[in-house]
């Protein structure tokens, strides 16, 4: 398939014409695709809604990724690219600490500008508009942004810790900042409604959150291991901290890996992934229960391979981080030349 996309962009270059993308806005989505080929009737509403964009460059103006927020940390100390969308040919300006950028946004709708490397510290304001809309971002700091996940040792709350009593009242740092992403729902053993799972279909399993800045009230139900790992961090650098958590309990690592990287390296994963031998029996087992009452043969399930790539990594990939922590295994303990293989993958994508 890549060698066909860039054949295909490779003419349209040459050609000097538009291309509008078909594969990309339904990729994530293969419900929308029941026989793999032909799009479902919500797929072929996505397709015109990308051909009327293509056309006419509306494609609802300026816009930032959700994680652009007040009280968030920005990567200090290199080359920062921040990056949105808005309709084709609007001029995009971009102002924080006494640099203005400008960007003319493509026919794709996508815009970026390279911010000169920020001096840890802040607080900042963070402006990004256009003419028809202005966006202000208050108490930015810029220091170290790292992503927190894995399974339910990542997850766990810094009150259940055996020191909560005395760790949480104590918790007060402004220059420790969470942007906690927790699911909409919990994998316990029940039977999801249907609400529930065509919310899943349309990867929209994690509850809406903003940056929260780190206080008694906001550290408790935050990871008790992305905590203590970013205070250390914070006491030992003495720089702002910025924790992205976006952990799941249960969730094995080819929930985690993008569907490219699986296809071209272990596609074996991907076939009928709940009568799957690569795959835990006890993950299989709670997904077949938690969507017993689903009728689509293609329901998704937050343990399916690369469900929570699409749905809880994708979204920031726009925003860049220092490094990863992460806490996981259990749901892949079966079978450890398997996982050894899906580590590497996972470290990769």
């Amino acid at each position: 398939h890549d060698e066909i996309q860039l054949a295909i962009e490779t003419i349209a270059k040459y050609a000097q014409v538009q291309l509008i993308d078909f594969h990309a806005p339904l990729y994530p989505y293969p419900f929308m695709l029941p026989d793999a080929v032909h799009p479902d009737k919500e797929g072929a509403a996505v397709l015109a809604k990308t051909v009327y964009e293509g056309i006419t460059g509306d494609f609802g103006g300026l816009q930032m990724p959700e994680i652009y927020t007040d009280n968030m940390v920005l990567q200090h100390g290199r080359l920062l690219t921040i990056q949105g969308k808005a309709d084709a040919g609007e001029k995009v300006t971009v102002s924080i600490d006494r640099q203005q950028l400008q960007a003319v946004t493509g026919a794709d709708g996508k815009w970026a500008v390279d911010v000169r490397p920020l001096k840890a510290g802040g607080p900042y304001t963070l402006t990004v508009s256009t003419e028809k809309r202005k966006l202000v971002y208050e108490n930015v700091l810029a220091g170290e942004v790292w992503l927190c996940s894995g399974q339910s040792n990542m997850e766990f709350y810094l009150n259940w810790s055996a020191t909560a009593a005395q760790d949480v009242p104590q918790a007060a740092n402004s220059n420790i900042r969470f942007y906690d992403m927790k699911a909409r729902w919990r994998t316990d053993a029940v039977e999801w409604d249907a609400s529930v799972l065509d919310s899943l279909n349309h990867l929209q399993y994690y509850k809406d959150t903003r940056w929260t800045v780190c206080s008694p009230e906001t550290a408790g139900n935050f990871s008790a291991v992305a905590y203590y790992f970013g205070k250390k961090l914070q006491d030992s650098l003495q720089v702002p901290v910025g924790l992205i958590c976006n952990a799941i309990g249960g969730s094995p690592t080819e929930a985690w890996i993008d569907r490219s990287t699986l296809e071209y390296r272990f596609p074996a994963i991907l076939r009928n992934w709940m009568q799957n031998d690569f795959i835990q029996d006890w993950v299989r087992g709670r997904a077949a229960l938690n969507v017993k009452k689903s009728f689509n043969k293609l329901q998704r399930h937050p343990y399916e391979p690369c469900y929570l790539y699409e749905s809880g990594i994708r979204p920031l990939e726009q925003f860049p981080v220092k490094g990863f922590i992460w806490y996981q295994g259990e749901s892949n303990a079966h079978n450890r030349e398997t996982h050894e293989k899906l580590f590497r993958l996972l470290v990769e994508s």
